[in-house]
């Protein structure tokens, strides 16, 4: 039998802890929905919201202006662009940090925005250029992911089998990110 993880919950109770753990994700998406780029503390506080990408900031910053930065996090805020549009806009834009990082970021931040729409997608989660990523773990062996709109209909599923064994996601990714 498995005891619970004291140092995992809050009081014991996982419950609890997994409700704080998606208060806290819906936190993050009201700040970034509300968040506007005008200044050097609102662009630290971007990257402050992505713990990868904190220790960019500094290279990012040298090399994007903040006008260049509002612009290319309004492209992720935009919903006439596709997911990927966004993505590659945001990545030609920012100048600075390790690429992949940035791309990561900008899915990360995208997820945040609309968490009803678009799941958590980095490259820990599923990385399409080597098939590897921790949904491999969750999915059939013999079922192979082959491009985004494969890993989102995979995401669906997981929501909805999640949601049969009492996770409710009330309509948002949150809860298959946090598995």
């Amino acid at each position: 039998m498995l005891d619970v993880d004291i140092n995992n919950t809050v009081s014991g109770n996982a419950k609890k802890s997994l409700q704080t753990i998606l208060d806290a994700m819906e936190l993050k998406s009201k700040t970034l929905r509300s968040l506007e780029i005008s200044t050097e503390e609102d662009a630290r506080k971007l990257f402050e919201s992505v713990f990868y990408a904190r220790k960019h900031f500094s290279d990012v910053i040298s090399k994007t202006s903040i006008p260049e930065l509002s612009y290319a996090f309004s492209q992720l805020k935009d919903p006439s662009l596709s997911y990927s549009e966004r993505v590659e806009k945001f990545k030609s834009t920012v100048k600075g940090g390790e690429r992949e990082d940035i791309e990561d970021m900008a899915k990360e931040i995208i997820h945040f925005l609309e968490p009803e729409k678009y799941p958590l997608w980095t490259r820990w989660i599923w990385n399409k250029e080597r098939g590897t990523g921790s949904i491999n773990y969750v999915i059939k062996d013999d079922v192979k992911i082959n491009d985004e709109k494969e890993l989102f209909s995979t995401i669906d599923e997981l929501r909805n089998v999640l949601e049969i064994f009492g996770l409710e996601s009330k309509g948002k990714y949150y809860i298959t990110s946090v598995f």
